[in-house]
């Protein structure tokens, strides 16, 4: 975009850039007509108007429907905490969700199951709020044990909490708009109930932020026991049939092995079975195969990062490099095109094969520059860097040639062949037609699959 005041003063190449703008426009208008819907739920359901609705935390979200809802419910809103109570506040930590490390390896016929809003429900299941909160252990619900000192917090079963009665509101509205959807698909109603989802979940966050009115560590402390109590009991069910392969907060991967589908359906209908009400396990899907990879120069599996293809052959990528910005698409496409390889055909020798291909198509210089761009966004002033890293060398370059560049701007550039340091060798896409192989090979192609072919 830099090259645009060459245009202008030439009056050549203005077509281009004319369409790029075009193309801008576009894409602000598809984003409008699938964001809008979204924003004028929430505008219903929060109240409060969209210019300041689009720009609120979700936190803020749940507090100001909380407000909304305090005279239908015969309720006092609390005061905003102080600085001197949030500063108090932000001292407190507690344990959070409980990981069931992934066991690497190449899996086929996995069955994957998650819990329908497992924090709201287990606030509704359990009357959790700070109006509930008691000492007196006798008609009450206790949350499962915390910490090392093994304490329990009980909420009285005597009274229904406001938060509780607001969630549970929420979620059975959402529970009927989908139940509606199933039978004729409404884009307004998907929206609503897309809306119901991001408010209910946000509910127990709200509870655990320092800032809210509705504070309660106790209550925080409490859903995050009862949600790792509910995945281990789970867990601990499905290791009695099959293998556990992952786990983390509220979903489950495991592999059926010599079962069958309906061994798999079977378990979650007897799972359900135990379940308080508005709690349900769900089928998110059946998957014929899917790779989970170790951790870097780690033996253990590696978080929130796997690979698994359903029977319509889409492939689902969490965590890897192929869903991140600062990647070369080079490297996205390799990792991609291993993926693919991998679970639709289940070749490894081909997979291997291919990407000693693109090594050696990188190295006898047969790739186009525009598949091996780095863009990196500027964090902060370049002026507040003391590590001077590629992308922060060229914004220097850049402002040396007038471009107005600054926190969020996305650096672009490319690694070119030379002596020095990384960033010594970096240079704006428009200066270089030539760039070093050994880097993007090393740097770009190699840890883009080198943790795939390991499992």
């Amino acid at each position: 975009i830099w090259n645009l005041y060459k245009a202008w003063d030439n009056n050549k190449d203005l077509e281009r850039f004319c369409n790029y703008n075009l193309h801008d426009a576009e894409m602000t208008l598809k984003l409008a007509e699938n964001v809008l819907p979204n924003l004028n739920e929430l505008v219903k359901l929060v109240g409060m108007p969209i210019q300041d609705l689009c720009r609120m935390s979700y936190g803020q979200l749940v507090e100001w429907y909380l407000v909304k809802q305090v005279k239908d419910f015969n309720e006092i809103c609390p005061n905003r905490p102080t600085y001197e109570t949030i500063a108090k506040r932000q001292r407190h930590t507690y344990e959070g969700a409980f990981v069931f490390e992934p066991i690497p390896g190449l899996y086929e016929n996995i069955a994957v199951f998650d819990f329908r809003s497992l924090y709201p429900t287990i606030i509704t299941a359990h009357n959790i709020c700070p109006s509930t909160l008691t000492k007196n252990k006798k008609n009450s619900y206790a949350s499962p044990e915390i910490g090392k000192e093994k304490k329990r917090f009980y909420f009285t079963t005597k009274k229904e909490g406001f938060i509780p009665k607001i969630l549970k509101d929420i979620l059975t509205r959402r529970i009927r708009i989908k139940e509606m959807l199933k039978s004729k698909y409404d884009p307004i109603l998907d929206a609503r109930q897309e809306t119901l989802k991001i408010l209910a979940n946000s509910f127990y966050g709200y509870l655990g932020f320092f800032g809210a009115r509705y504070y309660s560590i106790e209550c925080a402390q409490s859903i995050t026991a009862f949600g790792r109590d509910y995945i281990q009991k789970v867990i601990r069910k499905a290791q009695e049939n099959f293998k556990v392969i992952y786990a983390d907060t509220d979903s489950v991967f495991l592999t059926l092995e010599n079962k069958k589908e309906k061994d798999a359906l079977d378990f979650l209908e007897n799972v359900n079975r135990e379940l308080p009400s508005l709690m349900e396990l769900e089928l998110e899907n059946f998957y014929p195969r899917g790779i989970f990879v170790m951790k870097k120069a780690n033996i253990k599996g590696a978080k929130k990062k796997y690979a698994l293809i359903d029977k319509e052959e889409n492939i689902k990528v969490v965590g890897f490099e192929s869903v991140r910005r600062d990647w070369s698409i080079l490297a996205r496409e390799v990792q991609n095109k291993v993926f693919e390889i991998i679970l639709k055909e289940n070749n490894v020798e081909k997979a291997l094969d291919y990407v000693k291909e693109m090594i050696k198509k990188v190295r006898e210089k047969k790739i186009e520059k525009e598949k091996l761009i780095l863009q990196t966004q500027l964090k902060k002033d370049i002026e507040d860097y003391e590590s001077i890293g590629p992308h922060v060398a060229i914004a220097k370059k850049m402002r040396q040639k007038d471009l107005i560049v600054g926190p969020g701007s996305i650096i672009s550039y490319i690694i070119t062949e030379g002596k020095g340091l990384i960033r010594d060798k970096a240079r704006m896409p428009e200066e270089t037609e030539d760039y070093d192989a050994e880097y993007y090979v090393n740097n770009q192609i190699v840890p883009a699959v080198e943790r795939i072919f390991e499992v």
